[in-house]
Protein backbone atom coordinates (compact mmCIF):
# COMPACT_ATOMS: atom_id res chain seq x y z
CA UNK A 1 0.00 0.00 0.00
CA UNK A 2 1.34 3.39 -0.91
CA UNK A 3 2.19 5.66 1.97
CA UNK A 4 0.87 9.20 2.49
CA UNK A 5 2.40 12.15 0.76
CA UNK A 6 5.30 13.62 2.76
CA UNK A 7 4.02 16.40 5.04
CA UNK A 8 4.36 19.96 3.85
CA UNK A 9 7.92 21.15 4.33
CA UNK A 10 9.73 17.87 3.66
CA UNK A 11 11.03 19.12 0.33
CA UNK A 12 12.69 21.97 2.22
CA UNK A 13 14.76 19.61 4.37
CA UNK A 14 18.03 19.95 2.50
CA UNK A 15 20.00 21.68 5.24
CA UNK A 16 18.34 20.43 8.42
CA UNK A 17 18.00 16.86 7.21
CA UNK A 18 21.73 16.84 6.55
CA UNK A 19 22.47 18.40 9.95
CA UNK A 20 20.46 15.76 11.82
CA UNK A 21 20.98 12.90 9.37
CA UNK A 22 17.26 12.31 8.76
CA UNK A 23 17.15 11.17 5.14
CA UNK A 24 13.89 11.33 3.20
CA UNK A 25 13.82 7.53 2.80
CA UNK A 26 13.93 7.08 6.60
CA UNK A 27 11.21 9.67 7.10
CA UNK A 28 9.00 8.08 4.42
CA UNK A 29 9.40 4.65 6.02
CA UNK A 30 8.15 6.09 9.30
CA UNK A 31 5.23 7.84 7.59
CA UNK A 32 4.23 4.57 5.95
CA UNK A 33 4.23 2.82 9.32
CA UNK A 34 2.21 5.37 11.28
CA UNK A 35 0.05 7.08 8.66
CA UNK A 36 -3.07 6.43 10.73
CA UNK A 37 -1.59 8.46 13.61
CA UNK A 38 -2.01 11.68 11.63
CA UNK A 39 -5.77 11.17 12.02
CA UNK A 40 -5.54 9.88 15.58
CA UNK A 41 -5.65 6.19 14.70
CA UNK A 42 -3.20 4.85 17.27
CA UNK A 43 -3.16 7.48 20.00
CA UNK A 44 -0.35 9.91 20.70
CA UNK A 45 0.02 13.32 19.11
CA UNK A 46 -1.77 13.86 15.80
CA UNK A 47 -0.23 17.07 14.46
CA UNK A 48 3.18 18.64 14.40
CA UNK A 49 2.08 22.07 15.60
CA UNK A 50 4.38 23.79 18.09
CA UNK A 51 1.76 23.86 20.85
CA UNK A 52 1.03 20.12 20.61
CA UNK A 53 4.71 19.18 20.54
CA UNK A 54 5.33 21.33 23.62
CA UNK A 55 2.26 19.86 25.31
CA UNK A 56 3.72 16.36 25.01
CA UNK A 57 7.02 17.48 26.56
CA UNK A 58 5.27 18.94 29.63
CA UNK A 59 6.00 16.50 32.50
CA UNK A 60 3.10 14.63 34.05
CA UNK A 61 2.83 12.72 37.35
CA UNK A 62 3.68 9.04 37.04
CA UNK A 63 2.82 7.63 40.45
CA UNK A 64 6.48 6.85 41.23
CA UNK A 65 8.95 8.90 43.26
CA UNK A 66 11.78 10.31 41.17
CA UNK A 67 15.33 9.40 42.14
CA UNK A 68 18.66 10.73 40.84
CA UNK A 69 21.06 8.33 39.16
CA UNK A 70 24.65 9.21 38.28
CA UNK A 71 26.09 11.49 40.95
CA UNK A 72 25.72 15.24 41.39
CA UNK A 73 26.94 16.75 38.13
CA UNK A 74 26.39 16.73 34.38
CA UNK A 75 25.39 13.22 33.32
CA UNK A 76 23.11 12.63 36.30
CA UNK A 77 19.43 12.12 35.53
CA UNK A 78 16.16 11.75 37.41
CA UNK A 79 14.18 8.57 36.75
CA UNK A 80 11.09 6.98 38.31
CA UNK A 81 11.81 4.62 41.19
CA UNK A 82 10.59 1.74 39.05
CA UNK A 83 13.85 -0.05 38.26
CA UNK A 84 13.13 -3.47 39.71
CA UNK A 85 13.10 -6.09 36.97
CA UNK A 86 15.00 -4.04 34.38
CA UNK A 87 17.59 -6.32 32.82
CA UNK A 88 19.93 -3.80 31.20
CA UNK A 89 20.52 -0.21 30.18
CA UNK A 90 21.67 0.73 26.68
CA UNK A 91 23.76 3.91 26.68
CA UNK A 92 24.93 5.36 23.38
CA UNK A 93 27.04 8.49 23.70
CA UNK A 94 28.89 7.63 26.89
CA UNK A 95 31.78 10.03 26.34
CA UNK A 96 34.38 9.34 29.07
CA UNK A 97 31.97 9.37 32.01
CA UNK A 98 29.74 6.51 33.10
CA UNK A 99 28.63 7.49 36.59
CA UNK A 100 25.02 6.84 35.57
CA UNK A 101 25.85 3.30 34.51
CA UNK A 102 28.06 2.77 37.57
CA UNK A 103 25.16 3.61 39.89
CA UNK A 104 22.84 1.28 37.99
CA UNK A 105 25.34 -1.55 38.46
CA UNK A 106 26.29 -1.02 42.11
CA UNK A 107 22.93 0.10 43.53
CA UNK A 108 20.39 -1.71 41.35
CA UNK A 109 22.20 -4.67 39.77
CA UNK A 110 21.43 -3.44 36.24
CA UNK A 111 23.88 -4.20 33.45
CA UNK A 112 24.87 -1.54 30.92
CA UNK A 113 25.85 -1.77 27.28
CA UNK A 114 27.66 1.37 26.14
CA UNK A 115 29.00 2.71 22.86
CA UNK A 116 30.80 5.85 21.74
CA UNK A 117 33.22 6.09 18.84
CA UNK A 118 34.91 9.16 20.39
CA UNK A 119 35.86 7.33 23.59
CA UNK A 120 37.70 4.22 24.70
CA UNK A 121 37.94 2.13 27.84
CA UNK A 122 41.32 3.71 28.69
CA UNK A 123 39.71 7.18 28.79
CA UNK A 124 36.95 6.28 31.24
CA UNK A 125 37.14 8.04 34.59
CA UNK A 126 36.06 4.79 36.26
CA UNK A 127 36.99 1.25 35.16
CA UNK A 128 34.50 -1.11 33.58
CA UNK A 129 32.69 -3.22 36.17
CA UNK A 130 33.36 -6.84 35.24
CA UNK A 131 30.27 -8.79 34.32
CA UNK A 132 28.07 -5.68 34.52
CA UNK A 133 29.35 -3.30 31.86
CA UNK A 134 30.26 -3.69 28.21
CA UNK A 135 31.65 -1.02 25.88
CA UNK A 136 32.01 -0.85 22.09
CA UNK A 137 33.99 1.87 20.34
CA UNK A 138 31.30 2.51 17.75
CA UNK A 139 28.68 5.05 16.75
CA UNK A 140 24.98 4.34 17.13
CA UNK A 141 23.74 5.02 13.63
CA UNK A 142 21.37 3.88 10.91
CA UNK A 143 23.81 3.19 8.07
CA UNK A 144 25.66 -0.08 7.67
CA UNK A 145 29.32 0.37 8.61
CA UNK A 146 31.96 -1.49 10.65
CA UNK A 147 32.06 1.59 12.90
CA UNK A 148 28.29 1.68 13.51
CA UNK A 149 25.81 -0.17 15.69
CA UNK A 150 22.18 -0.60 14.63
CA UNK A 151 19.91 0.00 17.63
CA UNK A 152 17.61 -2.90 16.76
CA UNK A 153 20.43 -5.40 16.33
CA UNK A 154 22.34 -4.08 19.34
CA UNK A 155 19.38 -4.52 21.67
CA UNK A 156 18.41 -7.93 20.29
CA UNK A 157 21.95 -9.29 20.58
CA UNK A 158 22.43 -8.25 24.21
CA UNK A 159 19.13 -8.95 25.98
CA UNK A 160 16.56 -11.64 26.50
CA UNK A 161 13.49 -11.13 24.29
CA UNK A 162 10.96 -10.84 27.12
CA UNK A 163 12.65 -8.46 29.60
CA UNK A 164 12.34 -4.73 30.22
CA UNK A 165 15.24 -2.43 29.45
CA UNK A 166 16.32 1.18 29.86
CA UNK A 167 17.69 3.59 27.24
CA UNK A 168 19.94 6.53 28.15
CA UNK A 169 20.71 8.41 24.94
CA UNK A 170 22.78 11.58 24.51
CA UNK A 171 24.24 11.61 21.00
CA UNK A 172 24.27 15.28 19.99
CA UNK A 173 21.41 15.36 17.49
CA UNK A 174 21.76 11.80 16.17
CA UNK A 175 18.93 10.75 18.49
CA UNK A 176 16.31 11.68 15.89
CA UNK A 177 17.42 9.38 13.08
CA UNK A 178 18.14 6.50 15.44
CA UNK A 179 14.74 6.69 17.13
CA UNK A 180 13.02 6.86 13.75
CA UNK A 181 15.01 3.80 12.72
CA UNK A 182 14.10 1.85 15.88
CA UNK A 183 11.22 -0.57 15.44
CA UNK A 184 8.24 -0.48 17.76
CA UNK A 185 9.34 -3.88 19.01
CA UNK A 186 12.67 -2.37 20.08
CA UNK A 187 11.22 0.83 21.51
CA UNK A 188 8.63 -0.88 23.66
CA UNK A 189 11.34 -3.00 25.28
CA UNK A 190 12.43 0.16 27.09
CA UNK A 191 10.53 0.78 30.31
CA UNK A 192 12.36 4.07 30.85
CA UNK A 193 14.02 6.36 28.31
CA UNK A 194 16.29 9.22 29.35
CA UNK A 195 16.96 11.37 26.32
CA UNK A 196 18.77 14.62 25.66
CA UNK A 197 17.05 16.45 22.80
CA UNK A 198 19.15 18.81 20.71
CA UNK A 199 18.40 21.54 18.19
CA UNK A 200 15.16 22.79 19.74
CA UNK A 201 16.08 26.32 18.67
CA UNK A 202 14.68 25.16 15.28
CA UNK A 203 11.27 24.27 16.72
CA UNK A 204 9.49 27.15 14.97
CA UNK A 205 10.85 26.01 11.61
CA UNK A 206 8.28 23.92 9.77
CA UNK A 207 10.91 21.73 8.13
CA UNK A 208 12.32 20.77 11.55
CA UNK A 209 8.90 20.03 13.05
CA UNK A 210 7.50 18.17 10.05
CA UNK A 211 10.57 16.28 8.94
CA UNK A 212 12.66 15.65 12.08
CA UNK A 213 11.33 16.48 15.52
CA UNK A 214 7.60 15.94 15.04
CA UNK A 215 7.82 12.39 13.65
CA UNK A 216 10.11 11.34 16.52
CA UNK A 217 7.80 12.81 19.17
CA UNK A 218 4.81 11.25 17.45
CA UNK A 219 6.50 7.87 17.51
CA UNK A 220 7.43 8.17 21.19
CA UNK A 221 4.03 9.53 22.20
CA UNK A 222 2.28 6.29 21.23
CA UNK A 223 4.06 4.38 23.99
CA UNK A 224 5.63 6.85 26.46
CA UNK A 225 4.75 9.77 28.73
CA UNK A 226 7.17 12.51 29.75
CA UNK A 227 7.49 12.38 33.56
CA UNK A 228 10.38 14.79 34.11
CA UNK A 229 12.00 17.63 32.18
CA UNK A 230 15.31 19.33 32.94
CA UNK A 231 16.74 22.21 30.89
CA UNK A 232 20.42 21.79 30.12
CA UNK A 233 21.68 25.31 30.80
CA UNK A 234 24.47 25.04 28.24
CA UNK A 235 22.69 26.76 25.37
CA UNK A 236 19.91 29.05 26.62
CA UNK A 237 16.31 29.09 25.43
CA UNK A 238 14.30 30.24 22.43
CA UNK A 239 10.63 31.22 22.43
CA UNK A 240 8.22 29.06 20.43
CA UNK A 241 4.44 29.29 20.62
CA UNK A 242 4.68 31.61 23.61
CA UNK A 243 6.82 29.17 25.62
CA UNK A 244 10.52 29.50 26.43
CA UNK A 245 11.97 26.20 25.22
CA UNK A 246 15.48 25.12 26.25
CA UNK A 247 17.68 24.60 23.19
CA UNK A 248 18.96 21.39 24.80
CA UNK A 249 16.37 19.54 26.85
CA UNK A 250 16.71 16.43 29.03
CA UNK A 251 13.50 14.40 29.23
CA UNK A 252 12.67 11.29 31.23
CA UNK A 253 10.02 9.08 29.62
CA UNK A 254 8.09 6.24 31.21
CA UNK A 255 6.30 3.56 29.21
CA UNK A 256 2.58 4.11 29.54
CA UNK A 257 1.81 0.71 31.09
CA UNK A 258 4.11 1.55 34.03
CA UNK A 259 2.30 4.74 35.05
CA UNK A 260 0.28 4.60 38.24
CA UNK A 261 -2.84 6.67 38.90
CA UNK A 262 -2.64 9.61 41.25
CA UNK A 263 0.61 10.86 42.69
CA UNK A 264 1.61 14.27 43.97
CA UNK A 265 1.88 17.27 41.69
CA UNK A 266 5.37 17.79 40.34
CA UNK A 267 8.00 20.33 41.27
CA UNK A 268 9.94 21.87 38.40
CA UNK A 269 12.79 22.06 39.07
CA UNK A 270 12.89 19.00 41.25
CA UNK A 271 15.02 19.38 44.38
CA UNK A 272 17.26 16.61 43.02
CA UNK A 273 18.03 18.36 39.73
CA UNK A 274 21.61 19.51 39.16
CA UNK A 275 23.10 22.29 37.05
CA UNK A 276 24.87 20.98 33.95
CA UNK A 277 27.25 23.92 33.44
CA UNK A 278 28.40 25.55 36.68
CA UNK A 279 29.52 28.82 35.13
CA UNK A 280 26.06 29.53 33.65
CA UNK A 281 22.88 30.34 35.57
CA UNK A 282 20.24 27.63 35.93
CA UNK A 283 17.27 27.77 33.56
CA UNK A 284 13.84 27.65 35.16
CA UNK A 285 10.77 26.25 33.41
CA UNK A 286 7.82 28.61 33.62
CA UNK A 287 4.36 29.15 32.19
CA UNK A 288 2.94 26.13 30.35
CA UNK A 289 5.69 23.84 31.63
CA UNK A 290 4.11 24.01 35.11
CA UNK A 291 0.69 22.76 33.92
CA UNK A 292 0.93 19.60 36.04
CA UNK A 293 3.26 21.03 38.69
CA UNK A 294 2.81 22.79 42.00
CA UNK A 295 3.54 26.34 40.80
CA UNK A 296 4.28 27.75 44.25
CA UNK A 297 6.64 24.92 45.21
CA UNK A 298 8.29 25.10 41.80
CA UNK A 299 8.90 28.83 42.16
CA UNK A 300 10.35 28.30 45.64
CA UNK A 301 12.72 25.61 44.37
CA UNK A 302 13.74 27.70 41.35
CA UNK A 303 14.49 30.62 43.67
CA UNK A 304 16.54 28.39 45.98
CA UNK A 305 18.55 27.11 43.00
CA UNK A 306 19.10 30.64 41.77
CA UNK A 307 20.26 31.81 45.18
CA UNK A 308 22.66 28.88 45.48
CA UNK A 309 24.14 29.62 42.08
CA UNK A 310 24.49 33.35 42.79
CA UNK A 311 26.05 32.73 46.19
CA UNK A 312 28.62 30.53 44.50
CA UNK A 313 29.40 33.31 42.03
CA UNK A 314 29.89 35.77 44.91
CA UNK A 315 32.26 33.34 46.60
CA UNK A 316 34.25 32.88 43.40
CA UNK A 317 34.52 36.61 42.83
CA UNK A 318 35.64 37.28 46.39
CA UNK A 319 38.06 34.37 46.41
CA UNK A 320 39.59 35.60 43.16
CA UNK A 321 39.87 39.11 44.60
CA UNK A 322 37.87 40.69 41.76
CA UNK A 323 38.93 44.29 41.28
CA UNK A 324 36.55 47.19 42.00
CA UNK A 325 34.03 44.84 43.64
CA UNK A 326 33.38 44.65 47.37
CA UNK A 327 31.72 41.76 49.09
CA UNK A 328 28.96 43.90 50.57
CA UNK A 329 28.07 45.23 47.11
CA UNK A 330 27.96 41.73 45.68
CA UNK A 331 25.86 40.46 48.55
CA UNK A 332 23.48 43.42 48.27
CA UNK A 333 22.92 43.19 44.53
CA UNK A 334 23.19 39.47 43.88
CA UNK A 335 21.91 37.81 47.03
CA UNK A 336 19.52 40.01 48.99
CA UNK A 337 17.88 41.39 45.84
CA UNK A 338 17.67 38.30 43.64
CA UNK A 339 14.20 37.10 44.62
CA UNK A 340 11.76 36.66 41.73
CA UNK A 341 10.79 39.92 40.00
CA UNK A 342 13.26 41.98 42.07
CA UNK A 343 15.11 42.85 38.86
CA UNK A 344 13.08 45.77 37.49
CA UNK A 345 14.47 45.26 33.98
CA UNK A 346 12.94 41.83 33.56
CA UNK A 347 10.19 41.76 30.93
CA UNK A 348 10.23 45.53 30.29
CA UNK A 349 10.06 47.26 26.91
CA UNK A 350 13.39 48.21 25.33
CA UNK A 351 14.69 50.26 22.41
CA UNK A 352 18.10 50.22 20.75
CA UNK A 353 19.96 51.96 17.97
CA UNK A 354 20.96 50.35 14.69
CA UNK A 355 23.61 51.04 12.07
CA UNK A 356 20.96 52.18 9.56
CA UNK A 357 19.83 54.85 12.07
CA UNK A 358 16.55 53.02 12.76
CA UNK A 359 15.32 52.19 16.26
CA UNK A 360 14.57 48.60 17.15
CA UNK A 361 12.18 47.69 19.93
CA UNK A 362 11.49 44.68 22.09
CA UNK A 363 8.43 44.18 24.27
CA UNK A 364 10.00 42.01 26.96
CA UNK A 365 13.68 42.17 27.94
CA UNK A 366 15.39 39.00 29.17
CA UNK A 367 19.08 38.62 29.94
CA UNK A 368 20.91 35.31 30.08
CA UNK A 369 20.14 34.89 33.78
CA UNK A 370 16.48 34.82 32.75
CA UNK A 371 17.21 32.50 29.82
CA UNK A 372 17.24 35.30 27.24
CA UNK A 373 19.89 36.62 24.89
CA UNK A 374 20.86 39.86 26.60
CA UNK A 375 21.83 42.92 24.53
CA UNK A 376 23.53 43.06 21.15
CA UNK A 377 23.55 46.02 18.76
CA UNK A 378 25.10 46.65 15.37
CA UNK A 379 28.51 48.26 15.25
CA UNK A 380 28.20 52.03 14.71
CA UNK A 381 28.97 55.34 16.39
CA UNK A 382 27.77 55.59 20.00
CA UNK A 383 25.34 52.63 19.99
CA UNK A 384 22.71 52.80 22.68
CA UNK A 385 20.14 50.62 24.41
CA UNK A 386 17.37 51.90 26.69
CA UNK A 387 14.68 50.39 28.86
CA UNK A 388 11.35 51.74 30.11
CA UNK A 389 10.71 50.58 33.69
CA UNK A 390 7.04 51.57 33.37
CA UNK A 391 7.04 53.94 36.35
CA UNK A 392 9.38 56.25 38.23
CA UNK A 393 11.58 54.39 40.71
CA UNK A 394 14.12 55.35 43.31
CA UNK A 395 17.05 53.41 41.89
CA UNK A 396 19.38 51.61 44.27
CA UNK A 397 21.79 50.17 41.76
CA UNK A 398 22.44 48.79 38.30
CA UNK A 399 24.53 45.73 37.43
CA UNK A 400 25.85 45.38 33.88
CA UNK A 401 27.14 41.94 32.85
CA UNK A 402 29.58 41.92 29.96
CA UNK A 403 29.59 39.03 27.50
CA UNK A 404 33.10 37.77 28.22
CA UNK A 405 32.93 35.14 25.49
CA UNK A 406 31.71 37.63 22.93
CA UNK A 407 33.47 40.92 22.34
CA UNK A 408 34.24 42.10 25.87
CA UNK A 409 36.44 45.05 24.89
CA UNK A 410 33.42 46.74 23.33
CA UNK A 411 32.21 47.61 26.84
CA UNK A 412 35.16 49.89 27.62
CA UNK A 413 33.98 53.41 28.32
CA UNK A 414 30.33 52.35 28.68
CA UNK A 415 28.10 55.17 29.94
CA UNK A 416 25.04 54.61 32.13
CA UNK A 417 22.34 57.26 31.94
CA UNK A 418 18.93 57.77 33.52
CA UNK A 419 15.85 59.86 32.72
CA UNK A 420 12.43 60.51 34.16
CA UNK A 421 10.79 61.28 30.79
CA UNK A 422 12.94 59.51 28.17
CA UNK A 423 14.16 62.79 26.69
CA UNK A 424 16.48 64.50 29.16
CA UNK A 425 19.29 62.16 30.17
CA UNK A 426 21.64 62.38 33.15
CA UNK A 427 24.87 60.40 33.21
CA UNK A 428 25.17 58.49 36.47
CA UNK A 429 28.24 56.40 35.74
CA UNK A 430 30.94 55.72 33.18
CA UNK A 431 33.32 52.82 32.96
CA UNK A 432 36.76 54.44 33.01
CA UNK A 433 39.22 51.56 33.30
CA UNK A 434 41.67 50.87 30.48
CA UNK A 435 40.52 47.28 30.31
CA UNK A 436 36.93 46.07 30.17
CA UNK A 437 34.81 44.42 32.87
CA UNK A 438 33.39 40.93 33.32
CA UNK A 439 30.01 39.31 33.51
CA UNK A 440 28.95 35.96 34.88
CA UNK A 441 32.58 35.03 34.32
CA UNK A 442 35.49 37.17 35.44
CA UNK A 443 37.46 39.06 32.82
CA UNK A 444 41.10 39.37 33.91
CA UNK A 445 39.95 39.17 37.52
CA UNK A 446 37.24 41.81 37.08
CA UNK A 447 33.57 41.18 37.77
CA UNK A 448 30.43 42.94 36.48
CA UNK A 449 30.08 46.73 36.33
CA UNK A 450 28.25 47.94 39.45
CA UNK A 451 26.60 51.35 39.55
CA UNK A 452 25.43 52.87 42.83
CA UNK A 453 22.43 55.02 41.88
CA UNK A 454 22.01 56.57 45.35
CA UNK A 455 18.19 56.63 45.20
CA UNK A 456 18.13 58.61 41.97
CA UNK A 457 14.58 58.89 40.60
CA UNK A 458 14.15 57.64 37.04
CA UNK A 459 11.81 55.73 34.76
CA UNK A 460 14.25 55.12 31.92
CA UNK A 461 17.79 53.74 31.92
CA UNK A 462 20.11 53.95 28.93
CA UNK A 463 23.49 52.40 28.12
CA UNK A 464 25.70 54.14 25.56
CA UNK A 465 28.83 52.73 23.96
CA UNK A 466 32.01 54.80 23.52
CA UNK A 467 32.95 55.62 19.93
CA UNK A 468 32.62 53.28 16.94
CA UNK A 469 31.64 50.06 18.69
CA UNK A 470 28.78 47.71 19.52
CA UNK A 471 26.99 46.71 22.69
CA UNK A 472 27.43 43.01 23.45
CA UNK A 473 26.18 42.36 26.99
CA UNK A 474 24.80 39.34 28.80
CA UNK A 475 22.51 41.10 31.25
CA UNK A 476 21.41 44.34 32.81
CA UNK A 477 19.81 44.27 36.24
CA UNK A 478 18.14 47.29 37.80
CA UNK A 479 17.11 47.43 41.44
CA UNK A 480 15.01 49.96 43.27
CA UNK A 481 11.62 50.76 44.77
CA UNK A 482 8.66 52.71 43.46
CA UNK A 483 9.18 56.42 44.01
CA UNK A 484 6.98 58.21 46.50
CA UNK A 485 5.15 61.33 45.35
Amino acid sequence: MAGPEPPQGVDLLVNLSKKFGVEKSLLQLFLDQVSSDRTGGNGGITTFEVDELIEWMIPKPCGHELIRIGGSGDGAYLVPDDLSGIEACFSPGTNNYKYFEDTLATDFGIKSFMCDFTSSVEKFHTPLIKGMQSFEKKWLDVSASPDNLDINNWVAANSAPDTDLMLQIDIEGAEYRNLLHATDETLTRFRIIVIELHGLAYLSKEEFREGIFGPVIQKLSRHFTCVHAHPNNCCGVTVHGGAAVPSVFELTLLRNDRRRPGGERLELPNRLDVVNVDRLPPISLEGPWLKHADAEASLAQATENRLAWLEKQVTLLVDDKAKRVKRDELSDFLIRRCLPNANLARGKRTRQSAADKSVRTSEAFAGVRDSGRGIRTDKHASPWWSIDLGAVYELDGIVVYNRTRGKPLCARGLRVQASSDGEGWVQIARHRAKTSFGGHELLNGIGPFFVNCKKMKARYVRLVGAGETMLDLEDVEIYGSIASD
